[in-house]
């Protein structure tokens, strides 16, 4: 069984490139994404294998079932002046 590499910030600039170069090692990945993320990022992710968890970056539930099964994370989420 692959180990799940989880990338929070996935759909910015620095998320993506890991994303694709995970996806190039056949890597087994999954994302977290906002709602609010654009639509095209999401289906780029999608096309590149990953699992997308869209949660709010707040909510405890969310992100516990999100991590499920991971074995590794990188975080590339930035904090806004609203999520403070």
């Amino acid at each position: 069984m692959k180990k799940v590499i989880l990338v929070a910030g996935a759909t910015g600039n620095l998320g993506m490139r890991i994303v694709r170069h995970l996806s190039q090692k056949n890597a087994e990945i999954r994302v977290i994404v906002r709602s609010e993320s654009e639509a095209q990022k999401i289906k780029m992710l999608e096309t590149l294998g990953a699992d997308i968890c869209i949660t709010d970056h707040w909510n405890l539930s969310e992100l516990t079932i999100a991590c499920q099964g991971v074995s590794c994370h990188f975080s590339f989420s930035r904090l806004t002046g609203s999520d403070y």
